[in-house]
């Protein structure tokens, strides 16, 4: 199973995010053609680590630069916690 469901503007992640996956990720990604906003769903996220986070703030770097939004919904609480311990809880 791949851990990114890409369907138009709705975008679900699964399983393990780590830098493991990270690479596949931005692969899978990388052509996106950014002509809407996207939301993200993380509520199948298992175990993550700082990499996702890197990862979160690239997609929402190229969502802003083509005037685009990027959402993310129902974050996992070890995410949020990592969030804040880096002090970047606001920018989920």
């Amino acid at each position: 199973m791949s851990p990114i469901e890409l369907n138009k503007k709705n975008w679900v992640l699964n399983g393990n995010i780590t830098f493991n996956e990270i690479l596949f990720l931005m692969n899978e990604t990388k052509n996106h053609n950014w002509n809407e906003n996207i939301t993200l769903d993380l509520s199948q996220v298992k175990n993550i680590d700082t990499s996702l986070l890197g990862l979160l703030f690239e997609w929402k770097r190229q969502a802003k630069e083509n005037k685009y939004l990027f959402n993310i919904t129902k974050a996992p609480k070890n995410l949020t916690k990592l969030a804040q311990l880096y002090g970047v809880k606001e920018f989920l």
